[in-house]
């Protein structure tokens, strides 16, 4: 029997005595190891009992929560913009199902998505200072690092394709997964300690192999709009030579990564774009979206979570569908929305993604005279580094339908997290004596 079944195993049990005894940040620690780790989606999986483990997982959590309530935020601390607005396209899901095309399939799509609001909310309560948020994208980092090494083994040419995450099992979606953690990394390796630092510094190699066996020329785009938001962000900024050498770096090790297959794929999107074949590019994508906006317009009130995919047939050519199941995904998470919630959910996913984004900017703009100037840089370069991966999974999604993927959620709830975080006054045990900083770094 391998060691990682064991090794899993164990991990959950610990975990969840941790959870219990200790707090909810183990609790939560827990969680994100589980998501990324889902027995039935790894090779190892068969040694392991075919358990719910990530409903027990988050069941460990919320008792956690519950037994140790003192250690959370207080609800009304806690709440911001961006979580409301997921409530209210909570509530518009639900009220959507009574004229949704297949209400099992919305049913199950809202209970997706409920998972999302909940984290999301809980995150803002666990997360309470910047120690536990450094402990969360640790955790995030190294369990990426441990993915993107592990189904390497499972690639056998052509594209990266049955492996990664539950909620994102093929090449285009799991490519929004490197292209999420790459400037998380980025952060960890400028500004965190020498053992983080090179966890950070082995992840990056391996996530842009990983996207490179993608094959995805949408998240090449989102990678594009990465380096862009990083030159415009940074152009003034005091370390902007360290940030012009990580991008250099990262250029220079996509160049030696990629191979002749995505090279093709990447000159064949430029060769169509620069002819103006813009219905050829990525299978007919356009043409997808222009037959599309048909069913917006017979249902605009939407057609429920799930419906655009059944609904595909009716509205599409049957050149366009995909020849193994006679349907065919929207491929722009901006259009799902507005097929499946109506112009409503689309107003409200889009103002999630202004007020998360606005978010990570006023952290750039907050001056917190209790923790030192230096303290604030580090904790502004996460935003800035949280602005890069939210942009490029965004820009990504404009590519692909990215709206039942909870790893943009885990990734956007820190924006509001790192904001109440960047205006408090720091704890003394987070007080580095050697440095003087709650931090512990030093850009």
């Amino acid at each position: 029997m391998p060691l990682y079944p064991i090794f899993f195993i164990l991990v959950f049990v610990a975990g969840s005595i941790a959870a219990i005894t200790r707090g909810p940040i183990w609790g939560l620690l827990l969680y994100i190891y589980i998501y990324f780790n889902i027995p039935a989606f790894h090779w190892w999986g068969q040694f392991v009992p075919d358990l719910r483990w990530s409903f027990m997982a988050a069941g460990v959590l919320l008792v956690s929560c519950v037994v140790h309530s003192k250690q959370l935020l207080s609800h009304k601390d806690s709440l911001n913009v961006p979580f409301t607005i997921l409530v209210l396209l909570l509530v518009l899901m639900t009220a959507i199902i009574p004229i949704s095309y297949n209400s099992d399939v919305s049913i199950k799509r809202l209970y997706d998505f409920s998972r999302y609001v909940i984290i999301f909310y809980l995150l803002g309560r666990i997360i309470t200072d910047f120690e536990k948020y450094q402990q969360y994208i640790l955790t995030l980092i190294i369990c990426a690092t441990y993915l993107f090494w592990n189904i390497q083994s499972s690639f056998h040419g052509g594209r990266l394709e049955g492996v990664g995450l539950p909620d994102a099992f093929d090449a285009n979606s799991f490519a929004a997964v490197p292209i999420m953690i790459l400037p998380i990394m980025g952060a960890v390796a400028l500004t965190g300690k020498t053992w983080q630092k090179v966890i950070a510094i082995i992840g990056i190699p391996l996530a842009l192999n990983v996207f490179i066996l993608t094959r995805s020329r949408g998240a090449f785009v989102g990678l594009l709009m990465q380096l862009i938001v990083a030159l415009i962000l940074f152009r003034k900024s005091k370390y902007r030579k360290k940030i012009i050498a990580g991008v250099a770096c990262v250029i220079i090790l996509f160049s030696v990564l990629i191979d002749d297959l995505f090279k093709s794929r990447l000159l064949e999107l430029v060769d169509n774009v620069s002819q103006g074949k813009s219905a050829n590019v990525s299978v007919g994508r356009v043409s997808i979206w222009e037959y599309s906006f048909n069913m917006v317009r017979d249902h605009p009130l939407g057609i429920g979570g799930g419906g655009f995919q059944i609904l595909s047939p009716q509205y599409l050519p049957f050149e366009l569908l995909d020849a193994n199941v006679g349907e065919r995904a929207a491929h722009n998470t901006y259009l799902l929305v507005l097929a499946e919630e109506g112009w409503i959910g689309l107003a409200l996913y889009l103002l999630f993604i202004f007020f998360t984004m606005h978010k990570a900017f006023k952290i750039l703009a907050t001056k917190n005279m209790a923790v030192s100037e230096s303290e604030q840089k580090v904790i502004s370069f996460h935003a800035t580094m949280l602005i890069m991966s939210l942009s490029g999974f965004w820009a990504a999604a404009f590519f692909g339908d990215r709206v039942y993927f909870e790893g943009v959620f885990l990734v956007a709830a820190m924006t509001p997290v790192l904001l109440r975080i960047s205006r408090q006054a720091p704890s003394p045990k987070n007080i580095d004596k050697s440095t003087n900083s709650t931090i512990g770094t030093n850009l």
